[in-house]
């Protein structure tokens, strides 16, 4: 497995802002020509963090309204108590931030597929600004599959599982989605799967789910 990565330097411009990086991500992405492997998008501060979601005008007015719902700025946190402890000139009252990124990530790693992005139609990688404006910066670590890693770099298929297992008097059932390589075994007791492929000669690697009993 091999690695490569790079900083990115963002300005924000609002108290809480949300900024679509997707196309920095991808830009890193396409720069390394990396066709197999995956990318970690990681904040290196206390009050950001990183999302996958729609990037939709509307919804992000929602997204800031609920944050302020989450941890309201002008309720009383022992954080903003800056007499009680020591801090530089430059502390900001900011406790409702911090608290804001408690219930967020901080990280979000993307398959790399065909040197893209694997996100789906309505994904954009976030990166979300809670203690604005300022001057951010975003680490970036690709992991490239090699010759020599488990997952070959060889075309990938995704397939959509329908999992079924019997238990007692009762069936579960559990669609999963995901990249499959190598080959499926010919016989999986109490289990029925459906694969719907995209592409042609396929190699599939077999994962075992276990299912809640």
């Amino acid at each position: 497995m091999v690695t490569a990565h790079t900083v990115l330097e963002l300005t924000t411009d609002d108290s809480i802002g949300i900024y679509n990086v997707t196309e920095k991500v991808q830009a890193f992405v396409t720069s390394q020509k990396i066709v197999f492997g995956q990318v970690l998008v990681f904040c290196r501060h206390t009050t950001t963090a990183i999302a996958i979601n729609e990037y939709e005008e509307r919804l992000l007015t929602d997204i800031k309204t609920y944050l302020n719902k989450l941890a309201p700025p002008e309720d009383k946190y022992l954080h903003n108590d800056l007499h009680l402890r020591v801090v530089p000139s430059d502390e900001p009252i900011n406790a409702h931030s911090h608290l804001m990124a408690m219930t967020l990530n901080n990280s979000e790693t993307i398959p790399v597929v065909d040197g893209k992005l694997a996100l789906g139609t309505y994904q954009s990688v976030l990166f979300i600004e809670l203690d604005g404006p300022r001057e951010r910066t975003l680490f970036v670590q690709a992991h490239v599959a090699t010759s020599h890693s488990l997952i070959r770099p060889t075309r990938a298929y995704l397939c959509r599982f329908s999992l079924k297992a019997q238990v007692s008097d009762r069936t579960l059932s559990r669609p999963k989605h995901h990249l499959i390589r190598h080959t499926l075994p010919g016989r999986i007791p109490n289990l029925f799967v459906k694969l719907f492929i995209i592409g042609s000669s396929p190699h599939y690697h077999w994962h075992r789910h276990r299912m809640a009993q």
